[in-house]
């Protein structure tokens, strides 16, 4: 009897937990991760729209759009750089993460021929998933001889992570 019994409070507990969200939690170093392949994926994005364009062909304030919830207004253009200021409004990831926020994106050139360098995001805060997450990064081009961004070294920096309210990151640096 005893037997049953707990046998049916053990078989009890192992379905409360089960039904009552025992799924897995995101880590801090996930949701970084997660936050660095979001910012490529954007990168790689704007880099598709502009690539073969000169930066100074950009009129200033101009606004385009790359897809729906991702648009960027040119700041500043000169024959070496062009800064973005790229506004997210429920713009949708590849994993299906709905993201709104802000990033100041200077896109660096190299001289002769007007190649992409570095792609320098020197602020962003981007929300999603009752997070909100403030970074910079820069990304360095890879290879020089074609026209083509190809992504080469990375720096991140995690400047605040706010999850569920809750302050977990002021500052952590990664290279990738």
């Amino acid at each position: 009897m005893k037997r049953k019994s707990l046998m049916a409070l053990v078989l009890a507990i192992v379905m409360l937990g089960v039904c009552t969200g025992c799924e897995s939690q995101l880590t801090i170093p996930r949701i970084v991760t997660n936050t660095k392949q979001y910012n490529n994926q954007i990168n790689m994005l704007i880099v598709s729209r502009i690539s073969g364009s000169a930066p100074e062909s950009f009129p200033q304030y101009s606004v385009f759009t790359i897809e729906d919830g991702l648009t960027c207004r040119v700041d500043y253009a000169d024959a070496n750089e062009l800064d973005l200021s790229v506004m997210l409004d429920n713009w949708a990831a590849d994993d299906g993460k709905q993201i709104s926020g802000i990033l100041s994106l200077d896109i660096g050139y190299y001289t002769s021929p007007a190649y992409i360098s570095t792609l320098d995001t020197n602020q962003a805060a981007l929300y999603f998933d009752r997070t909100s997450i403030q970074y910079a990064t820069e990304i360095l081009d890879k290879d020089a001889s074609t026209e083509a961004f190809t992504p080469g070294d990375q720096f991140f920096v995690c400047l605040s992570l706010i999850v569920d309210g809750k302050p977990f990151i002021t500052e952590i640096s990664l290279r990738r």
